[in-house]
């Protein structure tokens, strides 16, 4: 027992860089989110509202759902087509287990995992930040402070509370980590397929930055080293996408008509003005209808920053040819990935500096990671791995002397979005529906089989509501659903607009939003139909609901005979096509439908307003080649 004990001293004294970060990263968790965090029963801890709340519920959702193969899918939300656990954004990987703990265990389906989640995540970021900081230096201190460096990143703990599947950075640390060991056996090509299953199951983001390490490596290897041969790396790398493919089906997306490509990458692309601006000390503008500021999340720190400047004399170093010899492939991958971050619209706050018109390919690419502000996060990393390193080659035994004190630096100046996410969970609540009107709820539970909802902010009272009678949600804020949901709600949307209901959707419960309720209420002065319909609509509790009722069926003119209206915007030539006479639609080149409502159209004008993005009322003024052009001013129009 006493060699045993002396083993266990001696393996600690050995790795207490190791022992002593974990325990660090462990206190201050505890101490800034408390034991509370960790309750799997604390469900009110997790109803702060938003996409946190959101990946809560979709997971409780597939929980209470039956088994179904492929098994990550789930027909409870975006009912009754389904959808992947993935396109539901309720972390595949925990929610799979829990739901194992409920249906083999007997646990609870409603137990929240986020906080242990989030445990795991710094426990792992901890371990490989120590295992990347070795690299650096022998002085166990030294690698200490480096570590703190990756694990108090903004970049973590700014989706905390947030965006848990966004949390687990160790899946890009540890590609990292796999890049400097410089090994690549049987063991290492396992790692990659482990990691690469990792990112399927919490997030696809890190998939390609995963990759971007790997294929540093492969190079080294394969070219550099000539240690690797090109049929086994094609063998070993067939494996790696079979391993791809599994994981794609296991979520559905083969079998359940996900679109990856979602749009939106000039959008959602990096703002040069996060490099220095904290996301929590200075707001971002507010965007413009043209312009969003995305992502003001990738601040590098004070701390950083005074290191940069201790380092600037060692700049010329990077000019050195065996310098450029050795990291110019990380140098090329930075660049690639801070280009892709930036997205076709480069901006300076609320400022375009450049944009540029992107192949159908890369077009693809950024739509399908569309937003690419998050390819920024391994270039962060890296920055701070080789600032750190250059420091400690530059100071020497001063940098034991100067390294706390600018970790101190780095932790006070992040030290504010700390306190603003533990002032998040000191102030949470919860969507009590203890206060609702229970018992129409019950009978309304009890005569429809499903809830529609188009309501996608404060979605959360519905879906509790719906979980408490275990129906299904066909809609609500949903990452990336079926296509064919998307459809029919556009559909649904568009004949509610008219006056309309289906009677095939005469088993679901209509929850309205304050979009369609202002809606109705404007067109109900042009439209006698919309005018009935809306004596249907009771106001309930936060909601407004619509029942089924006989005779909304009674279809309007032209729904069996379309109109094709021509007209011309600046653009070039519409396809307008009106299915009522208060209705019409268009598809754009993308493939999109998008609606509008006819305020009024004669021989001379139509005006129409449109139902989603900017377009809002626009004029169209009849030619004389018979088409109807539209009028750049808008028209402003006032429905009595």
């Amino acid at each position: 027992m006493t060699r045993c004990l002396r083993k266990s001293i001696e393996k600690i004294q050995a790795n207490w860089d190791m022992w002593l970060t974990l325990c660090v990263t462990i206190c201050v968790f505890f101490a800034c989110f408390g034991f509370e965090f960790l309750d799997f029963n604390n469900i009110d801890l997790v109803m702060i509202g938003g996409d946190f709340t959101n990946c809560y519920l979709g997971s409780v959702f597939y929980r209470i759902d039956a088994w179904r193969w492929p098994p990550l899918t789930m027909q409870n939300l975006g009912y009754p087509f389904g959808m992947s656990a993935y396109g539901s954004d309720i972390s595949p990987l925990m929610s799979f287990i829990f739901k194992v703990l409920h249906t083999v265990f007997g646990a609870s389906p409603e137990w929240q995992f986020v906080g242990l989640w989030t445990l795991i995540c710094y426990i792992l970021q901890a371990y490989v930040s120590v295992l990347i900081f070795r690299h650096t230096s022998k002085n166990k201190f030294l690698v200490v402070c480096g570590a703190l460096f990756f694990v108090s990143t903004p970049i973590v703990l700014n989706r905390v509370l947030v965006h848990i599947n966004l949390q687990p950075h160790f899946l890009l640390l540890f590609p990292m980590l796999l890049w400097l060991n410089n090994k690549l056996g049987k063991k290492e090509w396992c790692y990659m397929g482990i990691l690469y299953s990792l990112a399927f199951l919490t997030c696809p983001y890190f998939l390609p930055m995963q990759t971007g390490f790997f294929a540093l490596l492969w190079y080294q290897k394969l070219f550099v080293e000539k240690q690797l041969r090109f049929s086994h790396f094609i063998a070993a790398l067939l494996i790696l996408v079979g391993i791809g493919l599994f994981w794609m089906y296991m979520l559905g997306l083969f079998t359940l008509e996900h679109k990856l490509d979602s749009g939106g990458w000039a959008i959602y692309g990096l703002n040069l003005a996060a490099f220095l601006s904290p996301s929590w000390l200075a707001p971002a503008p507010k965007p413009s209808t043209t312009l969003m500021i995305y992502d003001m999340s990738v601040y590098l720190g004070l701390g950083v920053f005074v290191l940069m400047f201790l380092v600037l004399p060692s700049l010329k170093n990077l000019l050195k040819k065996e310098t450029w010899h050795r990291y110019w492939p990380v140098f090329l991958l930075a660049l690639g990935l801070f280009f892709f971050a930036l997205s076709p619209r480069i901006r300076y706050n609320n400022h375009i500096l450049f944009e540029y018109q992107p192949n159908v390919y890369l077009a693809w690419l950024g739509n399908t990671f569309r937003y690419s502000s998050r390819f920024f996060w391994p270039i962060w990393y890296l920055i701070v791995f080789f600032v750190i390193k250059a420091f400690y080659t530059q100071w020497g035994k001063r940098a034991v002397l100067l390294m706390g004190p600018i970790l101190i630096v780095q932790l006070l100046d992040i030290y504010p979005l700390l306190s603003f996410k533990t002032d998040i969970l000191n102030r949470y609540h919860s969507y009590d529906i203890k206060t609702w009107t229970e018992d129409r709820w019950q009978q309304l539970a009890q005569k429809y089989t499903s809830f529609f909802c188009f309501v996608d902010k404060g979605h959360e009272y519905l879906w509790r509501q719906a979980l408490k009678y275990r129906h299904p949600v066909s809609y609500g804020l949903l990452n990336r659903p079926n296509p064919r949901l998307v459809e029919q709600m556009h559909t649904i949307r568009a004949q509610i607009l008219s006056g309309y209901l289906d009677p095939p959707y005469k088993n679901y419960l209509f929850v309205l939003d304050a979009s369609i309720m202002d809606r109705m209420m404007s067109y109900a002065n042009i439209n006698p139909s919309v005018k009935k319909l809306l004596a249907h609509v009771e106001p309930l509790d936060v909601y407004h609901i619509l029942e089924y009722k006989p005779g909304m069926e009674v279809k309007p003119d032209f729904f069996d005979r379309p109109r094709h209206i021509a007209a011309q915007n600046e653009d070039g030539p519409l396809d307008l096509i009106q299915v009522s006479p208060y209705r019409l639609y268009q598809t754009t080149s993308t493939g999109l439908i998008m609606y509008a409502t006819i305020i009024s159209f004669d021989n001379d004008t139509l005006v129409v307003e449109w139902d989603y993005g900017t377009a809002g009322v626009k004029t169209y003024k009849k030619h004389a080649d018979g088409v109807y052009h539209f009028e750049k001013q808008e028209a402003l129009c006032i429905i009595n």
